[in-house]
């Protein structure tokens, strides 16, 4: 079974994720404070570390979806959207040159 643990929750990044790969298996954990980019308070630590783990289970005693379902949001399946936009571009009278396979 996949999971993946995420500590930031950009806006629209739980709605995307939900929208395009349903029950993709994501939990996302806030982060502990800091005091730089890379160095944690170590207050802020216990409860980071216990909300890590709580994350961890839920992510290993959850169903999640085929983990074939993200290819319709792989990197594979952007560049063949883009070389469609383009191919439909480049060669409007005929669209046989590129259809994305």
């Amino acid at each position: 079974m996949q999971f993946v643990i995420h500590f930031r929750d950009l806006p629209g990044i739980k709605d995307w994720l939900n929208a395009s790969i349903p029950g993709n298996g994501v939990v996302f954990v806030t982060p502990p404070e800091m005091t730089n980019q890379d160095e944690p308070t170590p207050e802020s630590l216990p409860l980071f570390e216990k909300d890590l783990a709580a994350a961890i289970h839920t992510a290993e005693t959850a169903q999640h979806a085929d983990p074939t379902a993200v290819s319709a949001v792989s990197w594979d399946s952007l560049c063949k959207s883009i070389m469609s936009v383009f191919s439909a571009r480049l060669y409007p009278k005929s669209n046989e040159h590129y259809h994305g396979q």
